[in-house]
């Protein structure tokens, strides 16, 4: 889902569908020129269209956390705070693997490490 080229092959290939789908849809409520609503249930367009249309939202939902998954990392603040995490998250491996470590941390150290404004 990361590439471009599939994300928009993806959105092709559904609105294609979708369409061709429509189509059906309106020529199997038409039979004879006039829309008979009574059909829209029995037709087998409406459901592929239902169906169709509910994974291309889906998808479309699926593309829209990506992007801001993404976006999220052009704010400063986000990344730094997600590598002060993911460097914490190493250490507390680190001593809950082998508890003596704990005591080879510098607390002063790490928090310059992580660049921990203190007093």
């Amino acid at each position: 889902m990361n590439s471009p080229r599939v994300r928009l092959i993806i959105t092709l290939v559904l609105t294609i569908i979708i369409g061709v789908l429509s189509s059906l849809f309106a020529t199997e409520i038409t039979p004879d020129g006039v829309i008979d609503w009574a059909l829209t249930y029995k037709t087998f367009s409406f459901w592929g269209l239902l169906v169709t249309s509910v994974i291309w939202i889906l998808i479309h939902l699926i593309f829209l956390k990506h992007d801001e998954n993404i976006l999220r990392f052009t704010d400063d603040a986000h990344c730094i705070g997600h590598i002060r995490k993911t460097k914490l998250d190493g250490y507390a491996a680190l001593v809950k693997d082998d508890p003596k470590q704990a005591n080879l941390i510098n607390v002063t150290d790490l928090l310059k490490d992580l660049k921990v404004k203190t007093r």
